[in-house]
């Protein structure tokens, strides 16, 4: 049976459902991130549907779907016009009932919907009303990953590991493997680095963050929505084509079809990606250059039906937002493997990447010796090198996220934490050759009892949460398990339980965000062990 781009409950087959609202996110009992989404069904009523994040690109207010398909029908709109705003114009925000007295448009009484956030301005004495959710949609979230982006202020830089800058505003740039495959286009790359190096673009990225790390610190009112706020990230003069409803007292934009005058800080971008390479070694040398795919998105919709991982995404031909610079913008793929770069002063690197290392060191570290890091020196073992930063930006965030354990009600005491190299072993390595690093958090419970956490940069690989027996060597413990991940490349529970002096406890990966969803688990364990 054919996938479905919605499913909506209830729907019944051949039934016309109107999308009204697209509301913003807030978690599940699962943590993950869902949009509110109210459809009028064919009776005018309100149905509400919660739908994940990661679909935003794919939703339009006002557009008709039978069947979970796109209808034929001509979406909801009186007016298909464009507005030409500079950033000399000031706007407001104002709630989502405000606008819907001043222009009288009916929005059901819905809490969620009149909560909402709208973006008002005026051109020659004519209102303009557009939701945030909108903008945001418009100029940042053109495909799952940057939309799954929008909840971390700083992932658009965590996809590029680092720059050089050349002459006449060109540049080399290497991509991390969190970008993905299915977007190494050009219109995508092009989109990255505008967003990322823009900094217009990105202060308004990070604005739109700085509501959702304020509602973040409280566990409990996560549990609501987070209303986004956003303003159009006005570098220039921008010329927005929209599709709308004319009302007596102004204009609602029901959808931004196209932004033109974005102001790009580069001319030429000639960029490589890991992930070019590793696909290309198993001959699938299908990347394409983005113009036959400009008109479409790519996205799995659904992730909880049934489809298993790795699946291949499914293509919609859903019109975009098209997005046009101020000049062209040449964008073009390495076709040989990434190399060092001899002058270092133009490297520009980004946060994910260590400053005290050359483009050569980052390649290649020995697994044998301990790396210095200025005044921040790794932490002694009598055998275990660990040292405190890493350039993999995914044990970064579980760095970070793990610090939830020494809060109430578990108060740990982190007694070291860094990065370590596996040891050398048959999985030690990556598919370029670079030693695979390790995550090691050892802490202390106000018991006195001990416990250490293992967390490797290989995907699949769950986190081992070790508990030493009291008399147990704690770093031979862990000495002990890098050396079988190395070998086997995952915690083998036979290999483990082979050994009499630790219990332990592994935790898989899931959720839009995994780490802070295995810390939180973490801590619950924790919790448990406080109190026995």
């Amino acid at each position: 049976m054919a996938k479905k781009i919605l499913r909506l409950p209830g729907m019944q087959e051949g039934e016309e459902f109107e999308l009204f609202w697209i509301c913003s996110p807030k978690k599940n009992e699962k943590g993950n991130w869902r949009l509110g989404v109210f459809f009028l069904n064919s009776k005018k009523d309100l149905e509400f549907v919660y739908l994940p994040l990661g679909i935003l690109p794919l939703l339009r207010m006002g557009y008709y779907y039978i069947d979970g398909d796109l209808s034929k029908r001509k979406p909801k709109g009186n007016i298909f016009s464009s507005v030409t705003i500079s950033s000399y114009v000031k706007g407001k925000i104002i709630k989502a009932i405000d606008m819907g007295q001043e222009i009288k448009y009916y929005l059901h009484s819905k809490k969620w919907i009149i909560d909402e956030f709208i973006w008002k301005f005026s051109i020659k004495d004519i209102d303009y009303y557009v939701p945030c959710i909108e903008i945001i949609k418009a100029y940042y979230a053109r495909s799952k990953e940057m939309t799954l982006a929008i909840m971390d202020p700083n992932k658009p830089e965590s996809y590029i590991d680092t720059i050089t800058h050349l002459i006449d505003k060109s540049i080399q740039l290497q991509l991390t493997s969190e970008w993905p495959h299915a977007l190494l286009k050009d219109d995508d790359i092009r989109h990255l680095v505008w967003v990322s190096k823009n900094q217009v673009a990105l202060k308004g990225w990070k604005s739109i963050n700085k509501n959702i790390q304020l509602r973040k610190t409280n566990d409990i009112e996560i549990k609501e929505a987070i209303i986004l706020q956003a303003e159009p990230p006005l570098d220039g003069t921008h010329t927005w084509s929209f599709r709308g409803l004319k009302l007596k007292n102004g204009i609602l934009i029901m959808e931004i079809t196209g932004i033109s005058g974005l102001d790009h800080p580069f001319d030429n971008i000639d960029y490589a990606s890991p992930l070019y390479y590793q696909s290309n070694s198993r001959g699938e040398n299908n990347v394409q250059s983005g113009k036959g795919a400009k008109n479409t998105i790519t996205a799995i919709i659904d992730n909880e039906d049934g489809s298993k991982p790795g699946e291949e995404p499914l293509i919609y031909s859903i019109p975009m937002c098209s997005i046009e610079y101020s000049k062209a913008v040449a964008v073009k793929r390495h076709t040989s493997k990434r190399k060092s770069l001899s002058n270092s002063e133009n490297i520009e690197k980004s946060q994910n990447a260590r400053s005290n290392e050359t483009e050569s060191d980052m390649i290649s570290v020995n697994a044998g010796r301990p790396r210095d890091f200025g005044e921040n020196r790794g932490i002694e073992f009598t055998c275990l090198n660990i040292v405190p930063t890493t350039r993999h930006e995914s044990l970064n965030h579980f760095l970070s996220a793990i610090n939830i354990i020494t809060q109430k009600p578990v108060f740990a005491t982190l007694l070291n934490k860094g990065i370590t190299n596996l040891p050398t072993g048959a999985a030690s390595t990556d598919e370029y050759g670079q030693t695979r690093e390790c995550a090691v958090i050892i802490g202390q419970l106000p018991s006195g009892m001990r416990f250490c956490v293992l967390e490797v940069n290989k995907k699949g690989v769950s986190t081992l949460l070790v508990y030493p027996k009291e008399e147990a060597d704690l770093e031979d413990i862990i000495i002990f398990a890098l050396d079988k991940l190395a070998e086997k490349g995952h915690w083998n529970i036979e290999l483990m339980r082979s050994r009499s002096d630790f219990n332990f406890d592994r935790f898989n990966h899931f959720g839009d965000h995994p780490y802070k969803g295995v810390a939180k688990r973490i801590n619950k364990r924790l919790i448990v062990q406080a109190l026995t």
